[in-house]
């Protein structure tokens, strides 16, 4: 048996069932053998260095085709969607209603979940390492949104629930039903035909495509958390994927970056105006004082890892719709210097207490530094004795947090000075000192734990020591 395992790194899949209008709203789940052929010879010949190794994919490929139709292990899914409209070429401002509305469907998927799709058949050496290189360059599987993440396993994963409906389970009756495209072994040619080519032949499908008729067992959700109206979300988690993501110590420039972003995406949904959540500034412009309320802009990486995988909205305070709005509709970032955005997408919404991010909010009863404390004070020296450190400084700012008094802080070396400190366009020379630490309580302490100068920007944060 051979296989592959698929994470949804945006936590949502966007595929269109062929032969489906995308304003049908309909997403195609588990992703046929087809399409999941197709994108690994597509892989194949978006990167160079697997030219030479398309042979032997095609050989693999037949392979699967030839295998009976594979059984699938599927995750837990939610469908949704959104609703953009499109100025037609006969619009303008006095012709607003000239405009076209399109659906996006898709599925929602928690990241860390796996999809896994299982042939019965083997392969040799030579094949098993291909596939394994041609499913590491898979970037999406479905439309460019379905940014994922594949790897070869050789059994399948859970308990399979979705299968051919000739293989007659036992939970077949009332199951769904679905048919999924695969090719035979004597059309593999046809996974390279174009949708122009078939266009113009005035066809709909390529040779040697059948269509298999599946059941499949949806896997119970998670239920929804009942949240009280007047109850707004205070935590938003959001997933970064790209080539050029940046290093987690430009933390500050990531953070005014998604800032900027977000203040623009709620001026053109309310047309015009600044969010005060967002922003941290009152209507009038004058720097809102309630003890920091308005939104952090936290950034995080996967473990093991430099760049930056993770982006948290935290506002205490609580988010507005329009906030909401703005980050829902959230696509891209566009870094200084870097020619290709980065994709972003909204994975996770809730609060301190519902969503369980051990990483950002333990609980724990030792914190350890992930960015560096930056000083919101200089140290003083008085009487040859420093006083106003940043042991005390960092102490002060928990209080203001309303955090309980440390048991200890020590402070612990890292490569705190290769973080960036100051915001784009401030000169290095003005910026403050810049430490570690190590915190420990009496009693376990739920976070977020983000305290210090530029802690609305990610700098100050910390996470449970492990």
């Amino acid at each position: 048996m051979i296989g592959l395992a698929v994470t949804f790194d945006l936590g949502r899949v966007h595929a269109t069932p062929w032969g489906t209008h995308v304003n049908e709203a309909v997403s195609e789940w588990p992703p046929s053998p087809w399409r999941i052929m197709r994108a690994l010879l597509a892989a194949s010949y978006a990167h160079a260095d697997l030219i030479e190794a398309r042979p032997v994919l095609r050989r693999v490929l037949g392979r699967l085709a030839a295998a009976p139709p594979p059984v699938y292990v599927l995750p837990p899914t939610n469908p949704a969607h959104t609703r953009h409209w499109y100025p037609l070429p006969a619009w303008s401002p006095s012709a607003g209603d000239k405009t076209s509305l399109v659906v996006d469907a898709f599925l929602a998927i928690d990241p860390a979940s796996e999809l896994c799709v299982c042939w019965d058949t083997e392969l040799q050496a030579d094949e098993r390492e291909t596939l394994e290189r041609v499913a590491a360059a898979v970037g999406y599987l479905g439309r460019s949104e379905s940014v994922c993440t594949v790897r070869v396993v050789d059994a399948l994963t859970g308990e399979p629930n979705a299968m051919p409906a000739d293989a007659a389970p036992d939970w077949a009756d009332g199951a769904r039903t679905v048919d999924l495209w695969t090719v035979s072994p004597e059309h593999v040619d046809a996974l390279d035909t174009s949708i122009a080519d078939l266009r113009r032949a005035k066809r709909l499908t390529p040779d040697g495509v059948q269509r298999v008729p599946y059941v499949v067992r949806e896997p119970h959700a998670s239920p929804e958390v009942a949240r009280p109206a007047d109850d707004r979300p205070t935590l938003a988690h959001l997933r970064m994927r790209g080539g050029a993501r940046p290093a987690l110590v430009d933390t500050i420039e990531v953070a005014h970056v998604l800032r900027a972003a977000l203040q623009k995406r709620f001026d053109v949904l309310v047309g015009g105006g600044r969010s005060p959540v967002f922003s941290g500034h009152t209507a009038d412009g004058a720097v809102r004082r309630d003890q920091h309320q308005h939104a952090h802009y936290l950034v995080g990486s996967d473990r093991g890892q430099r760049r930056a995988d993770h982006l948290w909205i935290w506002a205490p305070g609580g988010l507005g719709p329009d906030e909401l709005g703005a980050i829902a509709s959230l696509r891209e970032l566009r870094f200084r210097d870097v020619p290709e955005p980065c994709r972003v997408a909204l994975v996770a919404l809730g609060d301190t207490r519902s969503l369980v991010i051990p990483r950002l909010m333990g609980p724990s009863t030792t914190w350890r530094s992930v960015t560096p404390f930056v000083l919101p004070r200089h140290q003083k020296v008085r009487g040859g004795r420093v006083v106003d450190g940043p042991v005390e400084q960092i102490e002060r700012e928990l209080a203001y947090r309303g955090l309980p008094r440390p048991a200890e802080i020590e402070l612990v070396r890292g490569s705190w000075s290769t973080f960036k400190v100051t915001r784009p366009g401030v000169s290095r020379r003005s910026a403050r000192r810049s430490v570690g630490a190590l915190i420990r309580f009496r009693e376990p302490v739920l976070g977020p734990i983000v305290v210090g100068a530029y802690s609305h920007f990610g700098l100050g944060r910390f996470e449970p020591a492990t």
